[in-house]
Protein backbone atom coordinates (compact mmCIF):
# COMPACT_ATOMS: atom_id res chain seq x y z
CA UNK A 1 0.00 0.00 0.00
CA UNK A 2 1.62 3.72 -0.59
CA UNK A 3 2.09 6.45 1.72
CA UNK A 4 -0.93 8.43 0.00
CA UNK A 5 -3.36 5.24 0.14
CA UNK A 6 -1.98 4.62 4.05
CA UNK A 7 -2.57 8.05 4.96
CA UNK A 8 -6.53 7.88 3.64
CA UNK A 9 -7.39 4.92 5.63
CA UNK A 10 -6.06 6.77 8.52
CA UNK A 11 -7.50 9.84 7.77
CA UNK A 12 -11.24 7.35 7.33
CA UNK A 13 -10.46 5.28 10.61
CA UNK A 14 -9.96 8.74 12.49
CA UNK A 15 -13.48 9.91 11.66
CA UNK A 16 -15.54 6.96 11.88
CA UNK A 17 -14.02 7.02 15.46
CA UNK A 18 -15.05 10.84 15.84
CA UNK A 19 -18.83 10.34 14.47
CA UNK A 20 -19.30 6.45 15.50
CA UNK A 21 -20.85 7.63 18.93
CA UNK A 22 -23.44 9.69 17.11
CA UNK A 23 -24.48 6.91 14.82
CA UNK A 24 -24.47 3.93 17.60
CA UNK A 25 -26.30 6.30 20.36
CA UNK A 26 -28.83 8.31 18.71
CA UNK A 27 -30.71 10.03 20.61
CA UNK A 28 -34.10 11.34 19.62
CA UNK A 29 -36.16 14.14 21.00
CA UNK A 30 -39.81 13.53 21.63
CA UNK A 31 -42.34 15.49 22.77
CA UNK A 32 -45.78 14.05 23.17
CA UNK A 33 -47.50 15.15 20.08
CA UNK A 34 -44.18 14.55 18.26
CA UNK A 35 -44.58 10.66 19.47
CA UNK A 36 -48.11 10.29 18.34
CA UNK A 37 -46.78 12.10 14.89
CA UNK A 38 -44.55 9.57 14.41
CA UNK A 39 -46.89 6.74 15.06
CA UNK A 40 -49.56 7.96 13.13
CA UNK A 41 -46.97 7.83 10.15
CA UNK A 42 -45.15 4.92 10.82
CA UNK A 43 -46.82 2.11 12.81
CA UNK A 44 -46.89 -0.76 11.10
CA UNK A 45 -50.61 -1.44 12.54
CA UNK A 46 -51.80 2.29 11.07
CA UNK A 47 -50.16 1.54 7.93
CA UNK A 48 -52.13 -1.74 7.22
CA UNK A 49 -55.41 -0.36 7.53
CA UNK A 50 -54.47 2.49 5.49
CA UNK A 51 -53.66 -0.08 3.13
CA UNK A 52 -57.06 -1.12 3.82
CA UNK A 53 -59.01 1.73 2.65
CA UNK A 54 -56.50 1.46 -0.51
CA UNK A 55 -58.20 -1.94 -0.75
CA UNK A 56 -61.80 -0.42 -0.69
CA UNK A 57 -61.08 2.33 -2.93
CA UNK A 58 -59.99 -0.43 -5.99
CA UNK A 59 -62.94 -2.28 -4.71
CA UNK A 60 -65.47 0.36 -5.55
CA UNK A 61 -63.73 0.83 -9.09
CA UNK A 62 -64.06 -3.08 -9.70
CA UNK A 63 -67.51 -3.24 -8.75
CA UNK A 64 -68.70 0.11 -11.09
CA UNK A 65 -66.44 -1.85 -13.86
CA UNK A 66 -68.77 -4.76 -13.84
CA UNK A 67 -71.74 -1.81 -14.88
CA UNK A 68 -69.17 -0.67 -17.62
CA UNK A 69 -68.66 -2.08 -21.39
CA UNK A 70 -66.96 -5.55 -21.45
CA UNK A 71 -65.08 -6.39 -24.47
CA UNK A 72 -63.74 -9.98 -25.48
CA UNK A 73 -61.49 -11.28 -28.06
CA UNK A 74 -61.39 -15.03 -28.50
CA UNK A 75 -59.99 -17.25 -31.40
CA UNK A 76 -60.89 -20.82 -32.06
CA UNK A 77 -59.28 -23.28 -34.18
CA UNK A 78 -60.75 -26.31 -35.38
CA UNK A 79 -59.80 -29.62 -37.48
CA UNK A 80 -62.71 -31.72 -38.81
CA UNK A 81 -61.64 -35.56 -39.68
CA UNK A 82 -64.41 -35.98 -41.79
CA UNK A 83 -66.16 -32.38 -44.04
CA UNK A 84 -69.47 -32.59 -44.39
CA UNK A 85 -70.31 -31.41 -47.71
CA UNK A 86 -73.97 -30.49 -49.58
CA UNK A 87 -74.92 -31.90 -52.69
CA UNK A 88 -75.51 -29.20 -55.68
CA UNK A 89 -75.85 -31.85 -58.95
CA UNK A 90 -72.90 -33.80 -59.90
CA UNK A 91 -70.69 -32.28 -57.34
CA UNK A 92 -70.76 -32.12 -53.43
CA UNK A 93 -69.67 -28.49 -52.10
CA UNK A 94 -68.02 -28.41 -48.65
CA UNK A 95 -70.01 -27.47 -46.10
CA UNK A 96 -67.05 -26.17 -44.18
CA UNK A 97 -62.84 -26.59 -44.07
CA UNK A 98 -60.87 -29.81 -42.05
CA UNK A 99 -58.96 -26.74 -41.03
CA UNK A 100 -59.88 -23.01 -39.99
CA UNK A 101 -59.74 -20.54 -37.06
CA UNK A 102 -62.65 -18.39 -36.09
CA UNK A 103 -61.85 -15.01 -34.53
CA UNK A 104 -64.90 -13.18 -32.49
CA UNK A 105 -64.84 -10.16 -30.96
CA UNK A 106 -67.98 -9.53 -28.25
CA UNK A 107 -68.91 -6.35 -26.47
CA UNK A 108 -71.37 -6.33 -23.81
CA UNK A 109 -73.21 -3.68 -21.97
CA UNK A 110 -75.18 -4.45 -18.58
CA UNK A 111 -78.00 -2.65 -18.79
CA UNK A 112 -80.06 -3.15 -15.87
CA UNK A 113 -79.42 -5.36 -12.60
CA UNK A 114 -80.94 -4.79 -9.35
CA UNK A 115 -77.83 -6.79 -7.36
CA UNK A 116 -75.75 -4.73 -9.49
CA UNK A 117 -76.79 -1.38 -8.27
CA UNK A 118 -76.98 -2.44 -4.74
CA UNK A 119 -73.18 -4.06 -4.74
CA UNK A 120 -72.49 -0.73 -6.28
CA UNK A 121 -73.91 1.31 -2.87
CA UNK A 122 -72.37 -1.76 -1.00
CA UNK A 123 -68.52 -1.01 -2.03
CA UNK A 124 -68.98 2.53 -1.14
CA UNK A 125 -70.21 1.36 2.29
CA UNK A 126 -67.35 -1.16 3.01
CA UNK A 127 -64.93 1.81 1.91
CA UNK A 128 -66.70 3.80 4.70
CA UNK A 129 -66.21 1.08 6.95
CA UNK A 130 -62.73 0.61 6.17
CA UNK A 131 -61.89 4.46 6.31
CA UNK A 132 -63.54 4.42 10.07
CA UNK A 133 -61.35 1.55 11.09
CA UNK A 134 -58.44 3.13 9.90
CA UNK A 135 -59.65 6.60 12.71
CA UNK A 136 -60.81 3.90 15.13
CA UNK A 137 -57.15 2.39 14.93
CA UNK A 138 -55.85 6.13 14.97
CA UNK A 139 -57.70 6.42 18.03
CA UNK A 140 -56.60 3.64 19.71
CA UNK A 141 -52.49 4.04 18.99
CA UNK A 142 -52.70 7.85 20.16
CA UNK A 143 -54.35 6.66 23.35
CA UNK A 144 -51.73 3.60 23.65
CA UNK A 145 -48.95 6.13 22.57
CA UNK A 146 -49.74 8.69 25.53
CA UNK A 147 -50.52 6.35 28.18
CA UNK A 148 -47.08 5.10 27.28
CA UNK A 149 -45.40 8.49 27.27
CA UNK A 150 -46.94 9.27 30.53
CA UNK A 151 -46.04 6.16 31.77
CA UNK A 152 -42.32 6.72 30.98
CA UNK A 153 -42.47 10.33 32.05
CA UNK A 154 -43.91 9.20 35.85
CA UNK A 155 -41.07 6.04 35.86
CA UNK A 156 -38.06 8.85 35.01
CA UNK A 157 -39.23 11.16 38.14
CA UNK A 158 -39.72 8.24 40.54
CA UNK A 159 -36.16 7.15 39.27
CA UNK A 160 -34.75 10.47 39.75
CA UNK A 161 -36.40 10.79 43.29
CA UNK A 162 -34.56 7.05 44.28
CA UNK A 163 -31.44 8.44 42.64
CA UNK A 164 -31.18 11.17 45.24
CA UNK A 165 -31.99 9.16 47.70
CA UNK A 166 -28.88 6.93 46.75
CA UNK A 167 -27.04 9.83 47.18
CA UNK A 168 -27.83 11.01 50.36
CA UNK A 169 -27.86 7.07 51.78
CA UNK A 170 -24.09 7.33 50.45
CA UNK A 171 -22.96 10.31 51.92
CA UNK A 172 -24.53 9.03 55.55
CA UNK A 173 -23.17 6.13 54.99
CA UNK A 174 -19.96 7.10 54.85
CA UNK A 175 -20.44 9.61 57.51
CA UNK A 176 -21.94 7.04 59.73
CA UNK A 177 -18.89 4.69 59.13
CA UNK A 178 -16.56 7.22 60.34
CA UNK A 179 -18.52 7.55 63.20
CA UNK A 180 -17.98 3.78 63.80
CA UNK A 181 -14.17 3.73 63.50
CA UNK A 182 -14.10 6.67 66.24
CA UNK A 183 -16.35 4.79 68.81
CA UNK A 184 -19.46 7.43 68.44
CA UNK A 185 -22.05 4.73 67.43
CA UNK A 186 -22.65 0.63 66.93
CA UNK A 187 -21.81 -1.19 64.26
CA UNK A 188 -24.98 -2.50 63.83
CA UNK A 189 -26.04 1.37 62.99
CA UNK A 190 -23.95 1.09 60.28
CA UNK A 191 -25.11 -2.61 59.09
CA UNK A 192 -28.94 -1.02 58.95
CA UNK A 193 -27.65 1.99 56.84
CA UNK A 194 -26.16 -0.51 54.62
CA UNK A 195 -29.89 -2.50 54.50
CA UNK A 196 -31.50 0.42 53.88
CA UNK A 197 -28.78 1.36 51.11
CA UNK A 198 -29.10 -2.09 49.28
CA UNK A 199 -33.21 -1.43 49.62
CA UNK A 200 -32.79 2.22 47.37
CA UNK A 201 -30.61 0.52 45.15
CA UNK A 202 -32.58 -2.79 43.72
CA UNK A 203 -35.16 -0.37 43.69
CA UNK A 204 -33.41 1.84 41.18
CA UNK A 205 -32.15 -0.63 39.16
CA UNK A 206 -36.00 -2.20 39.01
CA UNK A 207 -37.13 1.22 37.85
CA UNK A 208 -34.06 1.47 35.22
CA UNK A 209 -35.60 -2.00 33.94
CA UNK A 210 -39.60 -0.93 33.70
CA UNK A 211 -37.83 2.66 31.94
CA UNK A 212 -36.28 0.65 29.43
CA UNK A 213 -38.84 -1.45 28.78
CA UNK A 214 -41.50 1.36 28.49
CA UNK A 215 -38.87 3.05 26.15
CA UNK A 216 -39.01 0.54 23.69
CA UNK A 217 -42.86 -0.04 23.68
CA UNK A 218 -43.00 3.54 23.18
CA UNK A 219 -40.18 3.12 20.08
CA UNK A 220 -42.44 -0.15 18.87
CA UNK A 221 -45.78 2.08 19.12
CA UNK A 222 -44.03 4.73 16.96
CA UNK A 223 -42.29 1.84 14.33
CA UNK A 224 -38.74 3.26 15.17
CA UNK A 225 -35.88 1.21 15.58
CA UNK A 226 -35.15 -0.20 18.76
CA UNK A 227 -31.81 1.04 19.05
CA UNK A 228 -32.58 4.34 19.08
CA UNK A 229 -32.59 6.39 21.88
CA UNK A 230 -35.49 8.45 23.27
CA UNK A 231 -35.48 11.83 25.03
CA UNK A 232 -39.09 12.85 26.34
CA UNK A 233 -39.15 16.79 26.46
CA UNK A 234 -41.92 17.05 28.32
CA UNK A 235 -42.24 17.62 31.74
CA UNK A 236 -44.50 15.43 34.28
CA UNK A 237 -45.37 18.54 36.64
CA UNK A 238 -46.83 20.42 32.96
CA UNK A 239 -48.83 17.53 32.09
CA UNK A 240 -50.54 17.22 35.90
CA UNK A 241 -50.54 20.95 36.21
CA UNK A 242 -53.45 20.45 32.47
CA UNK A 243 -55.67 18.21 34.09
CA UNK A 244 -58.93 20.05 34.53
CA UNK A 245 -59.96 18.87 38.05
CA UNK A 246 -63.77 17.86 36.72
CA UNK A 247 -64.85 16.27 33.44
CA UNK A 248 -66.48 17.46 30.69
CA UNK A 249 -70.29 16.67 31.31
CA UNK A 250 -71.31 16.75 28.16
CA UNK A 251 -71.18 13.05 25.93
CA UNK A 252 -72.85 12.59 22.76
CA UNK A 253 -72.70 8.91 21.70
CA UNK A 254 -73.07 9.92 17.77
CA UNK A 255 -69.42 11.14 18.06
CA UNK A 256 -68.02 8.26 19.29
CA UNK A 257 -66.39 5.97 16.62
CA UNK A 258 -67.55 2.82 17.63
CA UNK A 259 -70.75 4.14 17.15
CA UNK A 260 -70.20 5.33 14.33
CA UNK A 261 -69.27 2.13 12.42
CA UNK A 262 -72.01 1.00 13.65
CA UNK A 263 -74.56 2.78 12.03
CA UNK A 264 -72.92 1.64 9.01
CA UNK A 265 -73.20 -1.97 9.79
CA UNK A 266 -76.98 -1.13 10.25
CA UNK A 267 -76.50 0.68 6.47
CA UNK A 268 -74.60 -2.77 5.27
CA UNK A 269 -77.62 -4.69 6.20
CA UNK A 270 -79.86 -2.41 4.76
CA UNK A 271 -78.20 -2.96 1.65
CA UNK A 272 -78.03 -7.26 1.96
CA UNK A 273 -81.84 -6.92 2.22
CA UNK A 274 -82.26 -5.21 -0.64
CA UNK A 275 -79.77 -7.62 -2.21
CA UNK A 276 -82.05 -10.80 -1.52
CA UNK A 277 -84.96 -8.33 -2.88
CA UNK A 278 -83.77 -7.55 -5.95
CA UNK A 279 -83.11 -11.28 -6.67
CA UNK A 280 -87.03 -11.24 -7.97
CA UNK A 281 -86.46 -8.30 -10.84
CA UNK A 282 -84.87 -9.27 -13.87
CA UNK A 283 -81.39 -8.67 -15.42
CA UNK A 284 -81.12 -7.13 -18.48
CA UNK A 285 -78.02 -7.07 -20.99
CA UNK A 286 -77.32 -6.13 -24.52
CA UNK A 287 -74.40 -7.68 -26.74
CA UNK A 288 -72.87 -6.90 -30.23
CA UNK A 289 -70.30 -9.86 -31.76
CA UNK A 290 -68.71 -10.02 -34.71
CA UNK A 291 -67.05 -12.84 -36.40
CA UNK A 292 -64.19 -13.52 -38.77
CA UNK A 293 -62.99 -16.83 -40.47
CA UNK A 294 -59.78 -17.42 -41.66
CA UNK A 295 -61.77 -19.51 -44.26
CA UNK A 296 -64.99 -19.15 -45.84
CA UNK A 297 -67.33 -21.85 -47.31
CA UNK A 298 -69.15 -21.27 -50.04
CA UNK A 299 -72.19 -22.12 -48.31
CA UNK A 300 -71.90 -20.05 -44.74
CA UNK A 301 -75.48 -19.49 -42.67
CA UNK A 302 -73.83 -17.79 -39.75
CA UNK A 303 -73.51 -13.86 -40.00
CA UNK A 304 -70.47 -11.69 -39.24
CA UNK A 305 -72.10 -8.77 -37.39
CA UNK A 306 -75.04 -10.03 -34.04
CA UNK A 307 -76.31 -7.37 -31.99
CA UNK A 308 -78.44 -8.37 -29.60
CA UNK A 309 -80.35 -7.80 -25.84
CA UNK A 310 -80.63 -11.16 -23.67
CA UNK A 311 -82.97 -11.03 -20.45
CA UNK A 312 -83.09 -13.26 -17.29
CA UNK A 313 -85.74 -13.26 -14.88
CA UNK A 314 -86.15 -15.57 -12.25
CA UNK A 315 -90.12 -17.82 -12.60
CA UNK A 316 -90.10 -20.12 -9.66
CA UNK A 317 -87.72 -20.68 -6.59
CA UNK A 318 -89.29 -22.94 -4.48
CA UNK A 319 -89.67 -20.30 -1.83
CA UNK A 320 -86.20 -20.20 -1.30
CA UNK A 321 -85.82 -16.86 -2.19
CA UNK A 322 -87.83 -15.49 0.00
CA UNK A 323 -86.46 -17.44 2.69
CA UNK A 324 -83.80 -15.17 2.10
CA UNK A 325 -85.15 -12.25 2.30
CA UNK A 326 -86.70 -13.07 5.47
CA UNK A 327 -83.36 -14.04 6.94
CA UNK A 328 -81.65 -10.77 5.81
CA UNK A 329 -84.91 -8.80 7.62
CA UNK A 330 -84.29 -10.68 10.70
CA UNK A 331 -80.52 -9.83 10.73
CA UNK A 332 -81.63 -6.17 9.92
CA UNK A 333 -83.22 -6.11 12.96
CA UNK A 334 -80.34 -7.66 15.37
CA UNK A 335 -77.61 -5.07 13.98
CA UNK A 336 -80.59 -2.22 14.90
CA UNK A 337 -80.99 -4.11 18.54
CA UNK A 338 -77.25 -4.12 18.80
CA UNK A 339 -76.95 0.06 17.35
CA UNK A 340 -79.20 0.69 20.16
CA UNK A 341 -77.24 -1.46 22.71
CA UNK A 342 -74.41 0.15 22.07
CA UNK A 343 -75.75 3.75 22.71
CA UNK A 344 -77.01 3.25 25.65
CA UNK A 345 -73.73 1.21 27.37
CA UNK A 346 -71.99 4.19 25.62
CA UNK A 347 -73.50 6.10 27.92
CA UNK A 348 -73.27 3.77 31.02
CA UNK A 349 -69.37 3.70 30.17
CA UNK A 350 -68.80 7.38 30.06
CA UNK A 351 -70.87 7.73 33.40
CA UNK A 352 -68.42 5.11 34.71
CA UNK A 353 -65.06 6.26 33.22
CA UNK A 354 -66.46 9.94 34.30
CA UNK A 355 -66.44 8.71 38.04
CA UNK A 356 -63.51 6.84 38.09
CA UNK A 357 -61.64 10.27 36.58
CA UNK A 358 -63.15 12.36 39.40
CA UNK A 359 -62.42 9.05 41.61
CA UNK A 360 -58.46 9.18 40.41
CA UNK A 361 -58.28 12.92 40.53
CA UNK A 362 -59.10 13.03 44.61
CA UNK A 363 -56.88 10.17 45.46
CA UNK A 364 -54.23 12.03 43.70
CA UNK A 365 -54.75 15.04 45.77
CA UNK A 366 -55.15 13.00 48.49
CA UNK A 367 -52.08 11.11 48.12
CA UNK A 368 -50.06 14.07 46.88
CA UNK A 369 -50.73 16.14 50.14
CA UNK A 370 -49.38 12.33 52.03
CA UNK A 371 -46.45 12.15 50.19
CA UNK A 372 -45.57 15.76 51.35
CA UNK A 373 -46.12 15.14 54.65
CA UNK A 374 -43.45 11.61 54.38
CA UNK A 375 -41.08 13.79 52.87
CA UNK A 376 -41.05 16.26 55.75
CA UNK A 377 -40.91 13.33 58.44
CA UNK A 378 -38.01 11.61 56.27
CA UNK A 379 -35.93 15.14 56.24
CA UNK A 380 -36.77 15.54 59.68
CA UNK A 381 -35.66 11.85 60.75
CA UNK A 382 -32.59 12.18 58.95
CA UNK A 383 -31.62 15.23 60.67
CA UNK A 384 -32.04 13.48 64.28
CA UNK A 385 -30.28 10.67 63.38
CA UNK A 386 -27.38 12.36 62.16
CA UNK A 387 -27.22 14.05 65.58
CA UNK A 388 -28.16 10.57 67.24
CA UNK A 389 -30.98 11.40 68.40
CA UNK A 390 -33.23 9.13 65.99
CA UNK A 391 -31.93 5.19 66.00
CA UNK A 392 -31.49 3.23 62.75
CA UNK A 393 -34.52 0.88 62.64
CA UNK A 394 -36.86 4.49 63.25
CA UNK A 395 -34.99 5.79 59.80
CA UNK A 396 -35.70 2.24 58.29
CA UNK A 397 -39.15 2.58 59.03
CA UNK A 398 -39.70 6.30 57.76
CA UNK A 399 -37.66 5.66 54.86
CA UNK A 400 -39.81 2.71 53.34
CA UNK A 401 -43.27 5.04 54.39
CA UNK A 402 -41.47 7.86 52.66
CA UNK A 403 -40.63 5.26 49.61
CA UNK A 404 -43.95 3.60 49.47
CA UNK A 405 -45.54 6.90 49.47
CA UNK A 406 -43.71 7.94 46.80
CA UNK A 407 -44.87 4.80 44.91
CA UNK A 408 -48.39 5.52 45.81
CA UNK A 409 -48.04 8.99 44.60
CA UNK A 410 -46.89 8.31 40.79
CA UNK A 411 -49.68 5.40 40.78
CA UNK A 412 -52.07 7.79 41.65
CA UNK A 413 -50.73 9.99 38.84
CA UNK A 414 -50.43 7.14 36.58
CA UNK A 415 -54.11 5.94 37.29
CA UNK A 416 -55.60 10.17 36.87
CA UNK A 417 -53.61 10.14 33.69
CA UNK A 418 -54.68 6.55 32.49
CA UNK A 419 -58.62 7.84 33.07
CA UNK A 420 -57.85 10.91 31.15
CA UNK A 421 -56.78 9.04 27.94
CA UNK A 422 -59.71 6.49 28.74
CA UNK A 423 -62.56 9.32 29.07
CA UNK A 424 -61.26 11.29 25.73
CA UNK A 425 -61.54 8.02 24.16
CA UNK A 426 -64.98 7.79 24.31
CA UNK A 427 -65.61 11.86 22.87
CA UNK A 428 -63.90 10.49 19.86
Amino acid sequence: MSLNKRKSVIVWFLSALLFAPSLWAQEKSLSLDEAKRIALAYNKTLQNARLDVTIAKKKVFETTAIGLPQVTGKADYQHIFKVPSFPMGDTKIPVTFGDNTVFTLQVSQLIFSGEYLVGLQASKVYKAISEQALTKNNIEIGASVESTYYLALILAENLNIVRKNQTVMEQMLNQMEQMHKGGFIEETDVDQLRVNQTTVNNLAIALEGQMKTVHNQLKYLMGMNMSEQLLLTDKLDNVITGINPIANTEFNPGQNIDFKMMENQVAAQKLMLKREQTGYLPTIAGFYQHQEKQKTPILDFQPKDVLGVSLSLPILTSGSRSMKVKQAKLELEKVQNSKEQLKEGLSLKYQSQKLSYETAYNTFLNQQKSTEISNKIYEKTMVKYKAGVSSSLDLTQVQSQYLKSVGDYYNAVLNLLNAKVELEKLAQ
